[in-house]
């Protein structure tokens, strides 16, 4: 761990005064499971400033912000990353990112270059990248059976997106404020998907290709400026006057 924090900024919280690194076991944002290997890394400016007498045990030391992060160094055991709101920068591999991972959050930050979807651990259900500086294409195709959440928004992500095998499982995808153009077509999303917001994009296109439940419900949020109508399984045409979902 004293590698992987080492590029951050505020790595003086886990130190002590003499430029030592604290015992593990005090790191604010660290748990170790019962056989002392860290399983979740959770990162942020949450840490009381409260530098009195208190001795290792208790002392919670201020982190700030900026830096960057090299996945390499993570523990093999880990299985959440949380580092929001950090202002990290610079490009992430997650090839590098630990197999059981099943949570990465690294939203709120100032991280660039492409983000590679078939990169992540098929473990993973919860990612958060969003607010952030990623780019060029995102591959949504991939195989990844157990995620559920995938939040994106606030990006720089462009091309079009391929929509015919998402995760099995996702419930929750939020690609909005980004540069995608289509063409795009829904009419293969899960069951599963209850909340796809796209809006904010530059998808423009006569019909969207769609499924029944995102015709009859109102938890999918696409630019109606952009798009005439939304095509049903059953070859019924919506004019996206007709949609409330639509923004």
């Amino acid at each position: 761990m004293e590698l992987f924090v080492d590029r951050l900024d505020g790595k003086a919280a886990f130190m002590h005064p003499d430029g030592s690194f604290r015992d593990i076991l005090y790191w604010e944002g660290v748990k170790l499971n019962k056989s002392c290997v860290v399983v979740k890394v959770e990162l942020g400016l949450l840490y009381d400033t409260n530098l009195g007498a208190l001795d290792d045990f208790h002392e919670k030391r201020a982190m700030s912000s900026g830096g960057s992060i090299d996945l390499r160094w993570l523990p093999g055991t880990v299985e959440t990353l949380s580092m929001k709101d950090l202002k990290l920068d610079g490009t992430v591999d997650v090839f590098d990112l630990p197999r059981g991972v099943e949570s990465l959050e690294l939203d709120t930050n100032r991280l660039h270059g492409t983000f590679a979807m078939e990169g992540l651990p098929v473990s993973i259900h919860w990612l958060n990248i969003a607010r952030n500086r990623f780019d060029g294409s995102l591959k949504l195709s991939v195989a990844l059976p157990e995620l559920r959440l995938f939040i994106g928004h606030t990006n720089r992500f462009s091309g079009t997106l391929e929509c015919s095998a998402l995760p099995p499982k996702i419930h929750r995808l939020d690609l909005s404020n980004n540069g995608f153009i289509g063409p795009l077509s829904l009419h293969a999303a899960p069951s599963s998907l209850r909340h796809l917001n796209l809006s904010e994009n530059n998808i423009e296109q006569d019909s969207i290709p769609v499924t029944q439940f995102m015709i009859d419900s109102g938890l999918f949020t696409l630019d109606r400026s952009k798009i005439r109508a939304f095509t049903a399984p059953d070859g019924t045409e919506h004019s996206s006057e007709e949609l409330s979902w639509l923004q």
